[in-house]
């Protein structure tokens, strides 16, 4: 039987979406999601899950809370928590509020309730879906089943902060035996395809001397996937938007 291996986006592409949520020990002018319908079935027992949100496979997110808006900012507050967390513009949030067909029950909004509570929870489920999908787990296509799975990296960046972080925001690139997958902690990494064995890494995080002498340096990665030709694999390295860490460097890799 052949085995190929996904992308993680390519997962959210044919799965239609992530859904996350998490179990807690006790109960505990913005946009506004559409065609909510095709939600109606999933859980909302607010003895296992106190927020939710939704991963789709065009990389938007549907925040879903059970507290409502009177006027105190809530609908914009909850979108921007959640996007801070999932390192995402905060347009690229929906949110569902107060539906109790698809909402949990997280009590009801009165005074700062709304965030101290509702917010909280949501923030906490949007840190859980982050960390699921920095992990670097394939499918086989013929069985669907996890290939293997590697944990996130140490990072290369240093303190942890939004600008550095273990998410893998580009395309993977695949060539046989070895995934190359560029991180937003400045680093790009080879995956072995047999077991997910980290084979090679570099570290852009610094500056380059440059053939064509302009100051060059890494940064963060968020963009086109590695590409590969002519023996050599070519990396940009830098992303300066969403309060990321800029450079301007294209490396070039060749075989000694």
């Amino acid at each position: 039987m052949a085995t190929a291996t996904l992308s993680r986006r390519d997962l959210l592409k044919t799965g239609g979406a992530l859904v996350v949520s998490f179990a807690l020990g006790a109960r505990v002018q913005a946009q506004t999601a559409t065609g909510t319908d095709a939600a109606l079935g999933k859980p909302v027992d607010p003895t296992e899950v106190d927020s939710f949100l939704a991963v789709h496979a065009d990389g938007s997110v549907t925040v879903y809370t059970g507290k409502v808006d009177l006027g105190t900012g809530l609908r914009i507050a909850i979108r921007q928590m959640a996007a801070e967390e999932l390192e995402l513009p905060v347009e690229r949030v929906s949110l569902v509020e107060g539906d109790t067909a698809l909402t949990p029950d997280q009590g009801g909004t009165g005074g700062s309730t709304g965030l101290t509570r509702g917010g909280v929870e949501v923030r906490q489920a949007a840190a859980t879906a982050r960390e699921a999908l920095r992990k670097m787990s394939p499918a086989d296509l013929a069985s669907g089943k996890r290939a293997w799975y590697t944990p996130p990296a140490p990072l290369a960046c240093g303190k942890p902060s939004r600008a550095c972080s273990g998410a893998q925001f580009s395309a993977v690139t695949v060539i046989p035996g070895i995934v190359f997958s560029p991180s937003n902690d400045g680093a790009v990494r080879a995956y072995s395809t047999t077991d997910g064995a980290i084979v090679w890494t570099f570290d852009t995080n610094h500056e380059f001397t440059t053939v064509n002498g302009v100051r060059a340096r890494g940064g963060s990665m968020y963009g086109p996937a590695p590409a590969v030709a002519g023996g050599m694999v070519y990396v940009s390295s830098g992303y300066g938007t969403f309060g990321l860490r800029p450079g301007n460097v294209l490396l070039a890799f060749g075989t000694k």
